[in-house]
C-alpha cells in the first residue's frame, strides 16, 4: 500500500518522488517490511512510497504511482517471485529491481539476473550493505553476490549472439555493458536518448537478454568485460 502518514498520502509520495529516488517494498512478512522502511528512511536520497505484501497489491501500487526501485521478495503467497520480477520489468523497462530474500545466491541468484534483476541481496545482509545495494542500483549498475557472478561465467546456455550486433548496436552494446546510462550513451555517441533506446531494444533482442543487467550477463560470459569489474559483495 502507498506509504504515508496523513490523508494527503498523494501529495506526500508526489513530493517524494520529485525529490529522492522512490523505492516500492514487496515481502509478506511485516517485520521485514518495517525493516527496510527504517534503513531507507535513513538513506540520503531514497523514499519508499509503497510497502505491500502480495504482488497483487504491488502491481496496483505500481500502476499508481511507478517507482525507481523496486525491492521485491521470492516467497511471495500469491505469485512466485521470479514471475513477479520478469513481469514488472516487462511493464516497467526502466525500473531497477533488486530481490531481497532468504534463498542464497548460489541457488536462485543466476535464475533472478536472467529474469531481468539488477541486483540480489539476501536477508542476513547488514543495514549498511542494503543501502549500498540501492545505492549501486541508483547508479545504473548492478549489485551482485560473487556467487552470482561465478555463476554466470560458468554459464553455457547463451551462443555468440552479439556477432549479429551491428557496428553501431555494438557501440551502444558495449557502453550499456559498461554501466553508461541511455543519456551518457547519447552523449558520446551524438545521437538522441530515443535513437539510443531503440538501439537498446535491438540489443536485447538479439542477445536474448531483458535488461541491462542481462547486457552486462552477456558480456561477463564472454569475455567482453571483465567479472571483476561488477559490484559485487562477498555474502
Amino acid at each position: 500500500m502507498p506509504v504515508a502518514g496523513t490523508d494527503e498520502g498523494t501529495d506526500v509520495a508526489t513530493s517524494a518522488r520529485s525529490a529522492a529516488t522512490t523505492v516500492a517494498v514487496c515481502d509478506d512478512h511485516a517485520v521485514v517490511r518495517e525493516g527496510l522502511l527504517r534503513i531507507v528512511a535513513g538513506a540520503a536520497g531514497f523514499a519508499v512510497v509503497s510497502s505491500t505484501g502480495t504482488a497483487a497489491d504491488l502491481y496496483e501500487d505500481l500502476e499508481q504511482t511507478p517507482v525507481d526501485i523496486c525491492v521485491i521478495d521470492l516467497g511471495l503467497p500469491d505469485a512466485k517471485g521470479i514471475e513477479v520480477v520478469a513481469a514488472v520489468l516487462q511493464r516497467y523497462p526502466e525500473m531497477k529491481v533488486l530481490v531481497f530474500t532468504k534463498h542464497t545466491p548460489a541457488n536462485v541468484g543466476l535464475v533472478c539476473v536472467e529474469a531481468g534483476a539488477q541486483g540480489f541481496l539476501s536477508k542476513g545482509a547488514s543495514p549498511e550493505e542494503v543501502v549500498e545495494a540501492l545505492c549501486t542500483l541508483r547508479r545504473g549498475d548492478v549489485f551482485l553476490p560473487r556467487e552470482v557472478i561465478n555463476a554466470l561465467v560458468r554459464n553455457e546456455s547463451m551462443v555468440q549472439r552479439h556477432a549479429r550486433l551491428s557496428p553501431r548496436e555494438w557501440e551502444v552494446f558495449i557502453r550499456l555493458a559498461q554501466g553508461a546510462r541511455i543519456s551518457e550513451v547519447a552523449a558520446e555517441l551524438n545521437l538522441d536518448q530515443r535513437t539510443v533506446t531503440t538501439y537498446r531494444r535491438r540489443v536485447l533482442d538479439k542477445l536474448g537478454v531483458h535488461s541491462n543487467a542481462g547486457i552486462v550477463a552477456y558480456a561477463i560470459l564472454h569475455g567482453i568485460i571483465d567479472a571483476d569489474a561488477v559490484v559485487h559483495r562477498d555474502h
